[in-house]
């Protein structure tokens, strides 16, 4: 039996936006998006990291469930401090994005990388 040449795969892009730099990072906006079913209603850190993704902001659950602990994601004008709140259509959803700490990483001159190519 013969053997077959693999192919290299044309890569795809990622779907995630490409991250910006610390210093290049623009503050995130606060904005209001009404509930409906393209949402997950069944918890409200699902939602909200949902309606982030559909205006193409990345954010963790892990984050998202620290703004809403901190009662930055109002539910119709409520603060709900529950991540697991369930959601019904209709609602309101307020959200005021936390912005990240600020770092002081500093990369690592002592550590060599070898780069390997294809």
């Amino acid at each position: 039996m013969p053997l077959r040449s693999r192919q290299a795969r044309p890569r795809q892009a990622s779907p995630l936006p490409p991250q910006a730099s610390p210093s290049e990072a623009r503050p995130l906006e606060a904005f209001t998006v009404e509930t409906s079913a393209s949402l997950p209603l069944d918890r409200l850190d699902r939602s909200v990291v949902a309606a982030l993704a559909a205006r193409g902001v990345v954010a963790s659950r892990a984050a998202v469930q620290r703004w809403i602990q901190h009662g930055r994601v109002l539910v119709t004008g409520r603060a709900v401090t529950d991540p697991a709140a369930r959601l019904r259509i209709g609602v309101a959803l307020s959200i005021q994005p936390e912005q990240p700490p600020p770092t002081t990483v500093e990369p690592d001159a002592s550590v060599q990388l070898r780069v390997v190519h294809d």
